[in-house]
């Protein structure tokens, strides 16, 4: 073995860690000649891709996208920063919605999404993107603490642009602590509220990829999308490993005057032509 310094940085390790050389490799090694951009939102950064990727070919910049996200651990160092930060539980794994959520196990992913305009022939098509929408927190309590407010906005920016369509089947980011998950279903339960129709109680069913295959970080918003394309698919639940809801995520969902459905096992509950929606957060 060769002895090498890891803190001289030679042109090899310039051109073969930067994320705009990663992403033009892929452009150069499959002749791709459309717009080609690395997505560093921290974990939403796949889905971030899926909104840009959408707008790109929606808008005619191209008439073809790849979006997609890779997470590989090759490395302990990362590991030990986010225990020192606190994040990652000591079981390794997340416990969406759980009362023993306690922060979440680190998964590997890679996924890519093949997306092309939509002609209003459903043929062949896994699944139409009616909207999508991103923004930022603002200025929150802290780095690892979610803003329900503005979640809260996001999502109901991206049900009226969908036109309406409130999703029936809805795949958190989910991530597993007891402070985000109470959050993010509250957010999600008071932005859909005002969408809900008050002569039929509406129904809305939870997923979480993450209490499956872990967090994949980078990749989890394209996760969860396929998670969302997979329940439409078979019109199968995905459980959530659990074995109580967290008090706080039960209180955030009292305010929602519908039903809200947390699968514990495999069962039907949605119908293909269901509308889906996912979320993704980036801690920044």
């Amino acid at each position: 073995l060769l002895p090498i310094n890891l803190n001289q940085r030679t042109t090899f390790a310039t051109t073969g860690n930067g994320m705009s050389f990663t992403v033009g490799r892929i452009s150069y090694t499959y002749c791709l000649t459309g717009p080609c951009v690395g997505i560093d939102t921290a974990c939403s950064s796949s889905l971030v891709a899926l909104h840009l990727g959408a707008s790109d070919v929606g808008g005619g910049n191209c008439e073809f996208a790849l979006v997609g996200g890779v997470n590989a651990i090759l490395s302990p160092s990362a590991n030990l920063q986010l225990s020192q930060l606190g994040a990652l539980s000591p079981s390794g794994r997340c416990q969406t919605l759980s009362s023993d959520a306690d922060g979440y196990g680190r998964g590997e992913g890679f996924a890519t999404l093949a997306m092309s305009p939509y002609d209003g022939d459903e043929g062949g098509h896994c699944c139409v993107v009616l909207a999508s929408a991103v923004n930022h927190d603002g200025r929150s309590s802290g780095l690892t603490a979610p803003h329900g407010p503005s979640q809260e906005s996001l999502i109901a920016r991206a049900t009226v642009l969908s036109r309406g369509n409130m999703p029936k089947f809805f795949s958190l980011h989910g991530t597993g602590t007891m402070l985000g998950d109470p959050i993010e279903v509250g957010a999600l339960c008071n932005a859909l509220q005002n969408f809900s129709v008050s002569s039929e109680r509406a129904t809305v069913v939870l997923g979480a990829i993450k209490s499956a295959i872990s967090h994949t970080e980078s990749t989890a918003g394209v996760a969860g999308i396929l998670l969302s394309v997979m329940t439409s698919q078979q019109q199968q639940l995905l459980p959530l490993h659990l074995r109580s809801l967290n008090p706080y995520v039960v209180s955030a969902m009292r305010p929602f005057e519908g039903d809200i459905h947390v699968p514990t096992e495999t069962c039907r509950g949605v119908n293909e032509d269901d509308a889906f929606g996912a979320s993704s957060f980036g801690m920044s």
